[in-house]
Parts: structure tokens; sequence; C-alpha cells
């Protein structure tokens, strides 16, 4: 362009832009959805009007909103996207575009898992997959988490079914979990000491669960809301009393000539979290009348009428999992 100063034409002459600084330099996932949050841009070359300003891109993604403030100015909406570092390129009229420098350069925020759903499942040998949602946020917009290797637990991929900024639905594969064969097997037995169990083998595994958005990693937490708890066979440690007579725990307490019902404590690990994940408890093999969940480490239960001695109490719990006594405590006697 040109004007005339004292009779001589001028013309001014506008270089390619340069960015010299990116306000703020790292965002939500969801970009700015309006002019409300806008990025700002510090440089200089940005032309004289609005007009002069082309485009903004982000990573080769076209921003919104781009207005004009000064030649060393410009405001901008930031577009959905996902990763770090991404470059920040400015193109005038003519075509001159910015250069790519560490100053040009802006991020989103890396994705955070905050729940897990469900929050256990129970290691079976079954031919099955198992649906994982996990809701957080910064989990990017579709089709940036690979669908078969951007969401691992416990590097167990976790086939991506659908996607979007806060939650994430997937499946896996329960054939996956046969890397944990200490879940299908009790460990050690308990000791116990004047009557109270000292020690229960843990009969379970929590495994955390990580996002990847565009190379950017979520934390891999082990905190109860997000991640996932394996249940493996469930253990009986400690029966008591663990002496019963023949006609069973119903005998155990008397009043006149009426026989009454006195629970027997089952004490162990991997009784599950509620009372619908025991399927049953067998003493000797029969089934005992009556389950009353207490914890995932205690059950209550009537014992059935028996005889003979070291009988064994299995627990059976859902995906096909029962105990496999391996203590002395886990066995009732009949007199």
């Amino acid at each position: 362009m040109s004007d005339v100063d004292s009779g001589t034409p001028r013309i001014t002459v506008i270089g390619k832009p340069r960015i010299t600084l990116v306000s703020p330099s790292i965002m939500p996932t969801i970009g700015s959805p309006g002019a409300e949050t806008p990025v700002q841009l510090i440089g200089e070359g940005f032309g004289n009007s609005q007009q002069d300003v082309l485009a903004v891109t982000i990573g080769g993604i076209p921003c919104r909103h781009v207005t004009y403030v000064s030649s060393g100015e410009l405001q901008m909406s930031m577009p959905p996207g996902a990763g770090t570092g991404l470059p920040v390129v400015v193109t005038t009229r003519g075509g001159l575009q910015s250069a790519a420098s560490p100053q040009a350069r802006i991020s989103y925020h890396a994705p955070d898992v905050t729940y897990v759903a469900p929050s256990h499942i129970f290691v079976s040998n079954l031919s099955a997959t198992v649906r994982i949602d996990l809701v957080g946020s910064n989990l990017g917009p579709p089709g940036t988490v690979d669908p078969s290797y951007g969401v691992m637990l416990d590097m167990i991929p976790c086939n991506v079914t659908r996607q979007n900024q806060t939650s994430i639905e997937c499946e896996l594969d329960a054939k996956s979990f046969d890397r944990y064969p200490e879940l299908l097997s009790t460990g050690s037995a308990a000791s116990v000491s004047s009557g109270r169990l000292a020690m229960v083998t843990p009969v379970s595994a929590r495994i955390p669960v990580v996002v990847a958005v565009r190379g950017q990693l979520s934390p891999a937490s082990t905190g109860a809301q997000s991640s996932l708890e394996v249940v493996g066979r469930p253990q009986v440690n400690l029966i008591t009393p663990r002496v019963i007579p023949t006609a069973g725990s119903r005998s155990l307490v008397t009043t006149g000539s009426e026989s009454q019902t006195e629970n027997v404590r089952v004490v162990g690990n991997g009784f599950g979290f509620e009372a619908s994940d025991v399927i049953q408890v067998l003493v000797g093999g029969k089934p005992s009348p009556r389950v009353v969940w207490i914890g995932t480490t205690e059950l209550q239960i009537v014992v059935p009428p028996g005889v003979g001695k070291l009988q064994a109490v299995e627990v059976h719990t859902c995906g096909g999992l029962s105990s496999l006594s391996t203590s002395e405590g886990s066995f009732v006697q009949y007199r």
C-alpha cells in the first residue's frame, strides 16, 4: 500500500509474520468453545487490518474467531484437539507464513481418568469380553485415542469402541487375565494366634488404567475410583467355631427344648464386594442353607447337618471361582 508525504510516494512493506509468545500455552482438549476464552498471539508482521490475516492454524487445524488487534497481536479461539508442542502458524495476505519456533507452539492438557466402571471384575477361564467405561477429562476428540492400544490396563490393551472428551468405552478380552495365575490359586495358609487371624493372603490385584491421547498419558493411578480391581479365587483361612454338632449349627444354641440358629464365621479374603457376588458356600460338599455376606473378608453361614472330621468349607463366587481348602483352619469337624 502507499500514501503521500510531502509529495513523495511511500510504500509500506509488510514482512513475514513472526510469533514471539503464545498465551496461554496449554489448553483443554475441548479447546476454547467461544471467543470468551481467547488465545493471544504476540509477535510482528500480522498486517494492518483484519483482512491481512488469512488464517491461523494449530497443528494444521484452522482456528476459529481470529481477531486482529494490531500488527503485533492476534486473538483466536482454540479448536478441539490433542497433543503437545503443536506448531502455531499465522498466514497473512500474499501467502506469507510464520516460521515454526519454540515460542510458536501450544499444547493440550494430558488426559485424566477419574472413574472406572465396573470397579472390579472376577477372573475366570470364560472366553468373553468385559465392557469397561472410563470417565475423566481431556480424553480428546473422537479419533485421538488409538483403538487398539490407546487404553491399557496393566499393559493389557482394551479395544476402544467409543470416545469423546469426557468418556471412553472399551472392551477387554477376559482371556487377558490368564497373566494373573496367582489369582486362580490360594497362597500360603494363614497363621492363627490366640484365636485371631494373624495374616490373610491377598487374592486380588488393583491394576492402573492408562489412557494415551496423541502421545500424552494419563497418570497411572491405583486409587479406588480410577483403577480396576481384579478379584481371583476366594480363600478361606479361619472358621469359628470349628466344632459343630452333627445336627448342624442350628443346635449350637438351645432355649429349652428348641434349637436356635447361631451363625458360623468364615474369615478369609476375596468374598466379593456385595452379597450377590457369593454364589454359595459348601460344607463337606453340602450347601449352607443360609449365607450372610458381611464383607470381602467375612461371611456368616449356617452349617448343615453332617458327620465326620475335616469337612472342607468352600466359598463359590462369581466367575465360577471357588476356594481351595489348604489349611486346618478352613475345615469344620462334626461331633
